[in-house]
């Protein structure tokens, strides 16, 4: 379920649970009792599910920051192996700048 799907259905059981709580709660019969307790429980349901969907999206950025992270720094080890290279003579500044282009995709 989409978090914007569980913030719907959230708001929802909210507006639903203060009907309920608009009446004196000494007037409430059993089965008004059970329905906001079955509202409550839907109610944590639906924010367990909007926490579980931040903290998955949240390792997965972090996943993402890690590999961006690691990519950037590789990336700048080959260009500095290559400028090595350069300077030592095995590679030619046309091979250095199409090594260079391709590491940094350009």
């Amino acid at each position: 379920m989409q978090v914007q799907e569980l913030i719907l259905q959230g708001e929802n059981l909210f507006f639903q649970i203060e009907v309920i709580r608009q009446i004196d709660s000494f007037k409430w019969d059993k089965d008004t009792w059970k329905k906001h307790e079955l509202l409550n429980n839907q109610m944590r349901n639906v924010n367990a599910s909007i926490d579980r969907i931040i903290s998955e999206n949240i390792i997965k950025l972090s996943k993402s920051k890690n590999k961006i992270q690691n990519k950037q720094i590789s990336s700048a080890d080959e260009l500095a192996k290559l400028r090595k290279l350069l300077n030592d003579g095995v590679l030619t500044q046309k091979e250095f700048d199409k090594k260079k282009a391709q590491i940094l995709c350009l």
